[in-house]
């Protein structure tokens, strides 16, 4: 198995990516934050579940650690170190939190709704594993570039949806928590199209 290491080359993508991952880390933090706020609150009002368990001791942190990664990972690379290692280790938490949330929407949603975000939901964690591998070296490009674009697809519409929810209902702290993963979600999405399309236009290039 071979790590790859890159370095961005252009201007405009090193800052778009930083920028990006900064937002992304920044919106980890939050995330995290309004989750302790959420569960606490659900601890008191004796209402914890599964679903309660799932999203925010579980899900809430692999993403937190995920922007983390994903965050220093490009900043190491925009220097041209090893940035390679930290993005393998964001994608692998994504993994993770791909793999609870569909452990959480069968559970969540009605059989209905829960059929066509259980199908989007598959389709993400397929892509994710495939830029998991591929950022190790063991993926081909076109796929890892396919793998991109549905992750840009996919989260853009539960992103779309999320902000049709909220329009709706109006502003709490459970619309604000989703709303903001669903962000969260996109821009993940957006950083590894950005990565695997300036790769190809060698905007970014792998280093030994």
């Amino acid at each position: 198995m071979q790590q790859e290491n890159y370095y961005i080359k252009n201007p405009i993508v090193k800052a778009a990516m930083r920028i990006l991952s900064w937002i992304l880390l920044f919106l980890g933090a939050f995330s995290m934050a309004q989750a302790v706020m959420i569960f606490v609150n659900e601890v008191n009002l004796g209402q914890v579940s599964i679903p309660v368990v799932i999203v925010f001791l579980f899900l809430t942190p692999f993403m937190l650690l995920a922007a983390w990664f994903a965050a220093f990972g490009v900043h190491k690379t925009v220097q041209g170190q090893n940035g390679g290692s930290s993005l393998v280790l964001a994608y692998a938490m994504l993994i993770l939190a791909s793999v609870d949330n569909l452990v959480y929407i069968p559970i969540h949603y009605g059989a209905d709704t829960a059929t066509s975000f259980f199908i989007l939901g598959g389709i993400e964690l397929v892509a994710v594993v495939l830029l998991f591998l591929y950022f190790q070296g063991m993926g081909a490009k076109v796929m890892a570039l396919f793998a991109s674009v549905m992750l840009v697809l996919s989260f853009g519409l539960e992103l779309t949806d999320a902000l049709r929810y909220t329009s709706e209902v109006g502003l709490d702290l459970y619309v604000i928590y989703n709303l903001v993963k669903k962000v969260m979600n996109e821009l993940f999405a957006v950083i590894s199209i950005l990565f695997v399309a300036g790769l190809e236009a060698n905007f970014i290039k792998k280093v030994k």
